[in-house]
């Protein structure tokens, strides 16, 4: 044994001499050493804990100690230094007395030739006791101080379990202990473990990610997992350390999301911009569709042609008006309303949609709050969150549908990037389907971004309902897990206002054509220029047509009272044709007006069209809605 430490040895012995043979023996053995000798209890014990020995060479007798009670005052001090009694006889009864009572060994003084290898033993157990002991205070401390959850298990049950875990579960250590670790709610199964250390090479250690833990109250929290088994005196023994990584996971999406937000505005400005020109085409495409229908029999062959490209261009009007509700260029009509009104009046439509084996539930807030939005636009957020929700679930399920009224604070939008303070009404869709991952949760709103298959569906729904939600100054926030479900929560700010009485309107369509009305056309798109001319003068109008705000003018001052209605574009060439429209009302408050445009954004100057009330034709528009918004139009002013 190599010993670099002196070895602190304090001796009990009345006799200098005989300290001083012992020490002499030592000495000349190599080993380093200190030495105190004491003679009293009263020293005895002052040096226990000032002297700090690491080895204690006891007399059997003294005058007023002995060796017996010094083992027992070491004990009693809880200390584990070993005890050697050194004395001059030493009968076999009283040696197995002082080595059942704990002493590390006993040496004669006329045979000090045992004495260096009993040293040896005692301080080579004794040290190696100490590290042990160190090494176990600082496992226990890391145990208990670890900001992870660790499980020691044996034969897979739980044999300890750290304080984090404890707290984590919200749950006493006592219903814990004895339980299989498969009980605790891991979102991992016994095979899952073996198949893993089978193909680990058996070594027993395997690593898990983005697991799922669900607590005793329900909730579910994302952890990481490390599994460690061990074989330790023929037991097989294991140690799980679980990572709570839930608020990891929660701040990337926080930064995904964000990231998310930014990204959709470009596209939504990116769709914008494509359907305003798409929307001239279109146009165009469906009046000049419409018009050659007029000419032919609809027995002719050629009439169904030209209704398949009606039906198409329909189609892809649909698809662009998808587009707007997205970028949020969709005019809104929005009045004062309560969400639990809109799914009452939706649910047996729903009932329809949703196949048998879903089951819905309804919870409505009967103080549900009043929101201001535009209705039409809500019945779209529910009936596209509940068809998703109706997909994602081709095993059948249950489908939940709740309103209820939140009060945000700083503390809670934190936690959510799009949060912000105050009072709201969320409108909140869960379903027991397939949830989602983290790389289908971040195109989730993307226009076109679909996992259907091929011809099933057309990517549009949500990131509909996304421009919707964002149009009403709200938010979306969807909380999901893969084999889960996906719960779609809408933040809508709450309005002090009494909810409106919803009116259905209904465009009378009983006269189409015109009875010999002139109408003012300023159109800068010529081939929709020259197709709505053809058409609207073949359904009883008289149009004089111009490309421009300018020419309209000159016109106008030479025909000023021959004009019953002026159907312009809002976006001229040469100015805007809200500002056209008012100098002509200027100069004949009797004109009748009818606004259209394939822009609903700040070049469409919305807003001003809702506040003074003028009539609008949104593009792309068939020759039926065109007629139907003329009679409309004529009949307001």
């Amino acid at each position: 044994m190599i010993m670099y430490e002196p070895i602190r040895i304090l001796m009990l012995e009345d006799s200098s001499s005989d300290a001083r043979l012992i020490e002499i023996e030592i000495k000349e053995s190599g080993i380093p050493f200190v030495s105190k000798r004491v003679e009293s209890r009263k020293d005895f014990e002052e040096a226990l804990t000032q002297y700090a020995p690491d080895l204690i060479l006891s007399d059997y007798l003294l005058p007023a100690f002995d060796g017996m009670s010094a083992l027992k005052q070491v004990q009693k001090q809880g200390l584990s230094t070993p005890v050697i009694i050194v004395t001059g006889a030493l009968d076999e009864e009283t040696a197995v007395e002082f080595m059942k009572a704990g002493a590390a060994d006993y040496v004669l003084k006329n045979h000090l030739g045992r004495l260096v290898p009993a040293i040896r033993s005692a301080v080579e157990k004794f040290r190696a006791q100490e590290a042990l002991a160190a090494s176990q205070t600082r496992y226990l401390r890391l145990f208990e101080s670890a900001r992870e959850g660790i499980l020691l298990l044996e034969d897979d049950l739980i044999a300890d379990i750290n304080p984090f875990l404890l707290r984590l579960m919200g749950m006493e250590k006592d219903t814990l202990i004895g339980k299989s670790i498969w009980d605790i709610g891991l979102s991992l199964n016994h095979e899952e473990i073996e198949n893993r250390i089978v193909l680990a090479g058996g070594e027993g250690y395997v690593h898990f990610e983005e697991l799922t833990l669900q607590l005793p109250d329900g909730r579910l929290r994302e952890i990481e997992l490390n599994y460690n088994r061990f074989l330790s005196d023929g037991k097989v023994m294991g140690q799980c350390n679980i990572r709570d990584i839930s608020e990891r996971k929660q701040a990337e999406a926080i930064r995904a999301q964000l990231f998310q937000a930014q990204k959709m505005e470009a596209i939504g400005t990116l769709a914008g911009g494509v359907a305003h020109d798409f929307n001239n085409v279109m146009t165009a495409i469906q009046v000049s569709a419409d018009l050659a229908m007029m000419k032919i029999s609809d027995e002719d062959p050629v009439y169904k042609e030209f209704n398949e490209i009606r039906h198409a261009a329909l189609r892809a009007a649909g698809l662009i008006r998808q587009l707007l509700l997205f970028s949020r260029d969709h005019p809104m009509e929005p009045i004062a309303l309560r969400l639990n009104s809109v799914v009452e009046n939706l649910s047996k439509m729903l009932n329809r949609l949703i196949s048998e084996d879903i089951d819905i539930a309804i919870e409505l807030d009967p103080e549900l709050w009043t929101i201001r939005a535009d209705l039409s636009n809500m019945e779209q957020v529910i009936m596209n969150l509940v068809l998703n929700a109706r997909d994602a679930m081709p095993k059948g399920g249950r489908l939940m549908i709740q309103t209820k009224n939140v009060v945000l604070d700083e503390v809670f939008c934190k936690t959510m990037p799009e949060a912000r303070p105050g009072q709201f009404v969320c409108l909140s869709i869960n379903d027991t389907g397939v949830g989602m991952d983290q790389e289908t949760l971040l195109r989730v709103f993307d226009p076109f971004f679909t996992t259907k298959e091929p011809g099933k569906g057309t990517g549009l729904g949500l990131a509909v309902v996304y421009g919707i939600v964002k149009q009403h100054d709200g938010w979306i926030h969807v909380n999901t897990f893969p084999d889960y479900g996906s719960t779609f929560q809408v933040y809508l700010p709450a309005v002090n206002q009494p909810p409106q009485k919803i009116k259905e309107l209904k465009d009378s369509i009983d006269t189409y054509f015109g009875k010999g009305e002139t109408l003012l056309l300023v159109e800068d798109e010529e081939k929709v220029r020259e197709f709505t001319t053809k058409a609207l003068n073949k359904c009883g109008y008289s149009v004089v047509a111009t490309c421009s705000a300018q020419e309209a003018l000159r016109i106008f001052e030479t025909r000023e009272n021959d004009f019953d209605l002026i159907f312009t574009d809002v976006v001229l060439s040469d100015q805007n044709g809200i500002e056209l429209v008012e100098i002509l009302l200027s100069r004949n408050p009797n004109l009748r007006v009818l606004l259209s445009s394939g822009y609903l954004d700040q070049k469409s100057q919305w807003p001003i069209i809702v506040e003074k009330g003028f009539p609008f034709l949104q593009k792309p528009y068939t020759l039926s809605g065109l007629l139907q918004a003329i009679r409309l139009a004529m009949s307001q002013r």
